[in-house]
This record gives structure tokens, sequence and C-alpha cells, in this order.
């Protein structure tokens, strides 16, 4: 075994700033070639992992070690965990938002603010809000059929792995939930929460199947997380921050599948245990078994503990003791753990801002059984997962018994491009590619202007945001043509970060926060014009414009009277303020400058008329009908 603690992976406020930030998370791609971090930076940093591997390559730095820096938190990021099609990486933060990127491989260059460079561009694909508070962390379901999110609101959010929509929220948790995993049979999931206990839910349902106390019941409810991992034979879950001698000695739990009782405990940690870590693999007990099938009488599994103690324990299942106990490996608690894919490689992550990385020789972990035995030993258990939704499915799948790729430094581009006579179009460039994934697709022309676009929260999909919707003014009161400003000639939810606007390709649906709906332009002016399929015909939009030279016509001021403003006829009362006039135009201007807010209200049964100028320039304008 070989052991590293790479300097260079670090959060850090700024490149001149000495001192590391906590690193809350860790998580290894399924191809191997790179990690994620998370950490108090609100940061997701992007590593590759051959300098970590191989000493050679880090003196050359080839490939780079840092390969991308995501910044759309505003918050800590609390965890990381790549899809298991390695397509999407999913990230939950203290901002109460759980984040879906994807890989956008035409886009490079410097992280926006800072002087960091980005290899990979791992652009915001969807957010999914619905936590009240941090979210703690996240697990992907066996094929990435869900994706599970569980926080300080004592919630837990099971979001479609495909579409990304939320499909239920469980509230039964009493207190701080802290850590979920997902059986790799596909038919439980496990959570594990501050009110000390561990639930198992049923997927195919979202019902509790059980609940278990007895190893929590004096744990200590102060740790950052309670992260429980399942064994890949589907038989157990090992549970973190369980106690016994009534809280004196701290253990990790061993639940037994199907009975949901603890009978097995892993002890010698000093500290309460933070996180569980199951090795992917499972492992033959007796190696002269051969080709034989499977039996449960001949397989163990390998399971890594991290401690409060600044300690790391690997445990086989067959053994009474550990495999390896690395004392004092951290100068803080250790956060979280992840195995690699072929399970011979063990990363760390700490509080102290650093990440420790134990590489195993294959024949210090014998008897590795490949990923098709695996997947034929599981089926005993019966259970038919639901099928996968009409039109839908990720793609690419990190093969079975497959080696990493060691020349390839980036996963597949997510979703594959396609050719124009494979597809047909619909509604807002929704095509369907021979029954297979959803894509969005929109070409943008080059721009002769270098510009840097700033990626606003209000431009990627968001879960459950629906547009609004409003009835259109009559056609004398529509707004007449103008250009857009502020390069608004794309409708793609992710601007580009290059000098122009490259080709850009999203999969699944796709909703707008704020839809708009009016940007028409005279027919010299079609190029970048904005349609009107963006929004579905059932929600109709009101026209709005973001102006530019609108032509504002004078109006005279004057007051209207009218019966339907004689308010105060309805009042009985002896005393009362005098109703101040309505006015055909109110404007009021912003100390300083040439920006003012100006209404104009109808004599008649018109709309008003609402906008934002600055010097002749119209910047927003709206209509609304007084009742």
């Amino acid at each position: 075994m070989r052991f590293t603690k790479p300097t260079w992976v670090t959060h850090r406020d700024s490149a001149k700033d000495t001192k590391r930030l906590s690193i809350f998370s860790i998580h290894v791609h399924p191809d191997g070639s790179r990690i994620a971090t998370g950490g108090l930076d609100a940061k997701v940093r992007i590593w590759s992992t051959k300098p970590i591997l191989n000493p050679a390559s880090e003196r050359s730095n080839r490939p780079p070690k840092s390969l991308c820096t995501l910044s759309m938190h505003t918050g800590p990021v609390l965890t990381v965990r790549w899809a298991h099609s390695g397509r999407w990486l999913a990230s939950g933060s203290d901002d109460e938002i759980v984040m879906i990127w994807d890989l956008d491989p035409s886009g490079r260059g410097k992280v926006f603010g800072s002087n960091e460079i980005n290899i990979e561009n791992w652009k915001p694909m969807k957010r999914l809000p619905g936590h009240e508070s941090d979210v703690v962390d996240v697990a992907w379901a066996p094929e990435d059929r869900y994706l599970a999110s569980v926080g300080l609101d004592s919630k837990v959010i099971i979001w479609c792995g495909y579409t990304l929509e939320r499909i239920r929220k469980l509230d039964q948790h009493n207190g701080f939930v802290k850590g979920v995993c997902f059986d790799p049979v596909g038919e439980f999931m496990a959570t594990q929460s501050d009110d000390k206990t561990v639930k198992i839910w049923r997927t195919t349902d979202w019902g509790l199947e059980a609940e278990v106390t007895k190893p929590f019941e004096d744990s200590p409810g102060s740790t950052f997380f309670r992260r429980l991992s399942w064994s890949p034979d589907g038989a157990h879950i090992t549970a973190s921050n369980a106690t016994n001698n009534r809280g004196f000695v701290f253990i990790a739990a061993v639940i037994t599948r199907g009975l949901w009782t603890s009978e097995i405990s892993l002890v010698g940690h000093e500290n309460t245990v933070e996180v569980a870590s199951y090795n992917p693999h499972i492992f033959l007990r007796d190696l002269r078994s051969g080709d034989a099938p499977l039996a449960t009488s001949n397989i163990c599994s390998v399971v890594a503990l991290g401690a409060d103690d600044r300690s790391v324990s690997i445990w086989q299942t067959k053994t009474a003791r550990p495999l390896i106990v690395a004392r004092e490996v951290f100068e803080r608690q250790i956060m979280d753990l992840s195995w690699s894919r072929d399970g011979l490689t063990l990363y760390a992550a700490s509080s102290d801002g650093t990440v420790a990385v134990f590489d195993f020789d294959p024949e210090e972990l014998e008897g590795r059984v490949p990923y098709t035995a695996q997947r034929q030993y599981l089926q005993k258990f019966g259970f038919v997962p639901p099928s996968v939704p009409e039109g839908f499915s990720h793609g690419t799948n990190y093969g079975d018994d497959h080696a990493p790729s060691t020349s390839r430094i980036t996963p597949p581009p997510s979703p594959t491009p396609r050719t124009a006579s494979q597809s047909t179009q619909s509604g807002f460039g929704t095509t369907a590619v021979n029954g297979g994934e959803h894509i969005n697709k929109l070409v943008a022309k080059k721009s002769t202007k270098k510009r840097v676009q700033p990626l606003l929260m209000s431009s990627i999909p968001s879960a459950a945001i629906a547009p609004p919707t409003r009835e259109p003014p009559p056609p004398e009161l529509r707004p007449p043509a103008s250009k857009p400003r502020l390069a608004s000639t794309s409708v793609s939810p992710v601007p580009s970060m290059c000098g122009f606007d490259a080709d850009v390709e999203m999969g699944g649906p796709m909703d707008m926060d704020v839809p708009i709906d009016s940007l028409e332009q005279s027919p010299g002016m079609s190029r970048g014009k904005r349609k009107a399929s963006v929004l579905d015909d059932e929600h109709p939009v009101k026209p709005r414009t973001l102006g530019g030279d609108l032509h504002r016509e004078r109006v005279p001021i004057c007051e209207i009277v009218g019966e339907k403003w004689e308010g105060s006829r309805l009042l009985h009362a002896t005393a009362i303020l005098p109703s101040p006039p309505i006015l055909t135009f109110l404007s009021a201007k912003v100390d300083g400058s040439e920006d003012a807010l100006e209404a104009r209200n109808s004599e008649g049964d018109g709309l008003t008329e609402v906008l934002f100028t600055s010097g002749k320039q119209t910047q927003w304008l709206d209509f609304y009908r007084l009742v």
C-alpha cells in the first residue's frame, strides 16, 4: 500500500491565501481519472488523479492537477457525488440548493473573478431547490434512477434521476438528517438522523420499511455528518455514530438486511465515527472457488471508517480485526471517504483542509469479484426495478469490468452529439434521438465582440418553478419593436464563458425562471429573434420587454376623476385622511443618476403602464390592470 497526501489538493479563499479551508466531501469519478471535492470556500473543485497516483506525472504537471473550479454555490459545499454513469455531478450546499453539473466539452478558460484556469468546463445544468436548510448529503440510486438529498431541515427529498424533477418529500425524521445511501439492489434507501434512528425506505412507494434505534440511543449529536454505506452484496448497512456501553464505546453499527437489527459492531475508534464507506467490490473468502457461482457463504466485503479521532480503519467482514488502522492521518476530524471503482484506492478528506490517499496493490486486496458476477448475484433478491421513463436513457456507463482508461482525461460529453437526420423538433428544441435521451439544442452565432458573460442564477433551469401566467394587453398598448440589450439573443440555460457563444447541448427538460415572450423585432432585424415557442401554448404570458431605445411620448398630467376612484364613499367614519389624487403620469427619480421609475394611468379602462428608464433608454416595461 502507498500512502500520500497531495498538498496541492486544497480549498483556499484566493491563490495568495495560505490558509487551508475545510474540505467536507470527496468523491471519485467512475472512470477513476478525477476526484471532486467540496469545501468551506463555497466551491466544488475537480482534480486529476494521475498526478496523485503517479509521481512522474505530478512532477511534469501532465495532465494538469486542477481541472476545474465550480463556483455557483453561495455557501459551503457539504457534499459532492458523481452519478454512476459518470455523466453528471451532484453537489449540495449550505445555500439549501442541490446543483447538477454537466460537462461542456467546448468550454475552458479562466475562472470568473480569479486567476485560476479551467482545463475542463463543468456547467450547472439544473438547480434543485426544495430544502429549507443546509443540504448535508446526496446519493444516486443504482443506474441513477433516483437522486436523494437530505438536510438540516429534517427532510429527505427524492428526485427523478432522469428528469431531475421532485418525486417525493419524506418528513418522518425528527432531527437533522445527515446521511443517505441506496441499496445496490435498488429496493431500499437508508437515511440516518440526529433523532438517533436509521430509517429504511422502500423505493417502490417510498413508505417506511423499518426503523433502527438500538445502537444509536446514546450517540452524540455533535457530529457534522452521519454518513452510512450499504455493502455491495446488499446484505448489510454500516452506520456511523453508534455507541455501546451507554455511550462510552464508539462503534460503527452493522445492520442486517431483512431483520433490520444490529448485532455486529466495529469497535476500536477513540471518538465518534463520522463516515462509513464500502468498497464497491464483493470479495471471495476462498480464492480456490475459481469461476464457481457466488455463494453467500463464500463472499465478504471491505468497509472503511473515518472518525473524529483523526484515524482511518479498513475492515474485511471475514475477520474480527481491521486490515489497516492509520492513526492521526489528519490534524482534525475526517469528513468523507470514497473508493475508486476498481476498489484499489481510498480517498479521505478532513476538516483540516487536506486529502489523504491509500493506494493498494491488487495482491493486498485479493478476491475481487467482477461486476458482471455481482449483478448476477444481486438477482437472487428478486427485485424488479421500475421501467425507465419513455424516451430517457443515461447512455454512457462506466463498464462492468473494464479498468479505468489512462489515456482519457475527460469523460464523454453529455449528451452525445446528434446529426440532423437523427432528430425531430418540437417545442423548444426538445428532440428524441432514436427514442433515447431528450436533448435541448441551441446553436448560437459567433459574436464579433469578446466579452465575459457572468453566469446568473436565474439563467439556470430550476426544478419546481413554474412560469407566471398573465393576460396579454390589447394590441394598441403593446410596446413598439426594439432591440434587446445585454446580448439577450441566446435562450441557453447557461451562458457561454468563452469569447463567443459556442454550440450548447443540454440533456433533459428545461424550464426558465423568468420567461420573456415579447422581444419581437422588425422583419429586417429577425436574426436575433426570440421565439414564443419557449413556452407551452397552455401557459400564455403577458408581453414584457427589456426596453432598449423605446420611444416615450409625453403624457399631459391631470387628475383622473371618476366614480371608481371615489373610495372614500365606502368608508363610514367621522374623520378620514384625504385620498391622494390619481394622476395620469407619475415619476420618481433616483438621486444622483438619470434613472427613473414612471407610471402612466389610463383615463379609461385601459392598462396601467409601468417602466424603468435610464436617460432616454427604457430598461424595463410592463403592464397591469387596476381592479
